[in-house]
């Protein structure tokens, strides 16, 4: 749960059943695999990803890529571009220019984030 939690940035805090609960139905289907791991008198289960987990994984993160790319094609420069305004305009001054600040650093840091792969990339 803390590395949900530090790799949402703390977003997102699934409860203890729903994780428990999706981890079972995940090692139902065969995507992960569990043993038991005890340090003293604790009892730990450990989960592993199977080859069948990491093939269902990048086909859906295949999916997501595909849907993803399709929505940021069906939209043009200019109606991305309105969409925020028309919500911004219902802000005050001074909340709108916090918003959109946030927007710009956000964007920014996820620009980065791209540069950074696409030179891995091409490095390779």
């Amino acid at each position: 749960m803390k590395q949900i939690e530090d790799q949402t940035g703390g977003t997102w805090l699934p409860s203890h059943s729903l994780l428990y609960n999706t981890l079972g139905d995940l090692e139902k289907q065969r995507f992960l695999s569990s043993k038991k791991d005890y340090k003293g008198e604790v009892e730990r289960t450990i989960y592993s990803i199977t080859k069948a987990g990491r093939t269902y994984l990048k086909k859906q993160v295949q999916q997501m890529v595909q849907m993803l790319s399709q929505m940021m094609s069906a939209v043009d420069d200019q109606t991305f571009q309105q969409m925020p305004r028309m919500l911004l305009t219902q802000l005050d001054p001074e909340e709108r220019k916090q918003f959109l600040l946030q927007i710009k650093d956000k964007f920014q840091n996820a620009l980065l984030e791209v540069e950074t792969e696409l030179f891995e990339l091409e490095s390779e």
